[in-house]
């Protein structure tokens, strides 16, 4: 066999082998064939920026010289689109001291072209909560899906003079801590009962949006007993769902605000529900399997043929299991305890919400609320002001 030959024949079996490849590749991610493959989950962009608020967010300390130090930060989006970020400060002290705490974090959305500062103001009264620190010093932490311009400004007035400087802040990639899953026409039914009558069955849709806290992984991140099977928290930040029933008529609803009574968030959990993979959630897009899911939901109901806003104070426990974060297309949340309803005035109503559920990512051919009835509505004797948070809210 001359050396020409096996060179061409080689070849045809490189050739063959990326084909097997490429046909193996394709067989298990579009039939199912084979085990499927796990997405790569896009890395967040990190922003670490200095700080100094002496004496606006604690007093100077160490190498600084006494006067009053002020940051600001300008953060620009520069995508085509609107993006999520988080934002934290972390107060910085000397090494033989104990480490200064973390603030709360805080969530935005940045529309295109859209900017933001953050001061020492925003510092010490947003995510510090008006405390003041034992130290002026330390770092912002802003979090990004996407790339942001962001520069600081630094000035400063002591006894030897004053100074401005400023710096732009290179972004460093890493895992991200939090996601942000949005649902344009989320799907809900609710069962609308009261006491003497026939219960109504409410037929809504609208967007929902859920945060979902990925850096808080573990066994026990949503205060559960340890039981081997990681978890994440999440919140229902977003739901605002309109529709109808045959009797009631049209009706939104949209979720009790945490400054409202009972001041509560509508929070949930994502658990696994077998951990295969230690330090990894083992579901789509970050591994593979199934998990249980859960939220409990304060909501507010506005009813506008009766003119009465109700709410709920014990939570709307809506669970599934979901095969996929976001969920997959038709999974269903469902809740079928019975939850009182109540006034503005924080009286208890005849009005109860039983059996509700919730599809985040409905299939196309998911029913659509029912036209408004013409009817004229029987007044309810000693229930006053607005119906403005009933939905017998499911969701995740």
């Amino acid at each position: 066999m001359t050396l020409r030959l096996r060179h061409l024949l080689a070849g045809v079996a490189l050739i063959l082998l990326v084909a097997a490849g490429l046909g193996f590749l394709l067989y298990s991610r579009a039939s199912g064939g084979f085990t499927s493959a796990v997405t790569t989950v896009p890395p967040s962009f990190f922003h670490a920026v200095k700080f100094v608020c002496v004496p606006e967010v604690g007093p100077a300390a160490g190498a600084v010289v006494p006067g009053t130090y002020k940051t600001a930060i300008n953060v620009h989006n520069p995508n085509p689109g609107p993006v999520d970020l988080a934002k934290k400060a972390v107060i910085a002290r000397s090494e033989d001291l104990t480490r200064g705490p973390i603030s709360t974090k805080k969530f935005l959305t940045l529309g295109s072209d859209r900017a933001l500062e953050i001061d020492c103001a925003d510092i010490k009264n947003v995510l510090f909560g008006g405390k003041t620190q034992a130290v002026g010093k330390g770092f912002v932490v802003i979090e990004s899906p996407a790339e942001l311009d962001v520069v600081a400004v630094y000035t400063q007035l002591t006894t030897v003079g004053s100074s401005e400087d400023k710096e732009t802040v290179t972004a460093k990639q890493g895992a991200p801590t939090f996601e942000f899953d949005r649902f344009s026409a989320s799907f809900a039914t609710a069962t609308v009962g009261f006491t003497g009558g026939q219960p109504d069955t409410v037929n809504l849709s609208g967007p929902t949006t859920v945060r979902v806290d990925l850096g808080k992984l573990s066994d026990t991140a949503c205060g559960t007993t340890a039981n081997n099977r990681e978890e994440v928290p999440t919140e229902l930040v977003q739901l605002s769902l309109t529709g109808s029933g045959p009797n009631i008529g049209p009706v939104t609803v949209t979720l009790r605000p945490p400054t409202k009574h009972p001041n509560k968030e509508s929070v949930g959990c994502i658990e696994e529900t077998t951990n295969s993979t230690p330090g990894v959630l083992d579901l789509p897009p970050f591994g593979t399997g199934t998990a249980d899911s859960f939220f409990d939901v304060f909501f507010e109901v506005d009813v506008q043929n009766f003119g009465v806003k109700f709410h709920n104070h014990d939570a709307k426990h809506m669970t599934t299991t979901i095969t996929n974060k976001p969920p997959a297309e038709g999974e269903t949340y469902e809740g079928p305890d019975v939850i009182p309803l109540f006034t503005e005035d924080e009286q208890s109503s005849p009005w109860q919400v039983q059996q509700a559920s919730h599809v985040p990512n409905p299939p196309p051919t998911s029913p659509t609320p029912s036209p408004t009835p013409v009817h004229e509505p029987t007044p309810i004797t000693g229930i006053g002001g607005r119906w403005e948070n009933l939905v017998t809210f499911p969701w995740e």
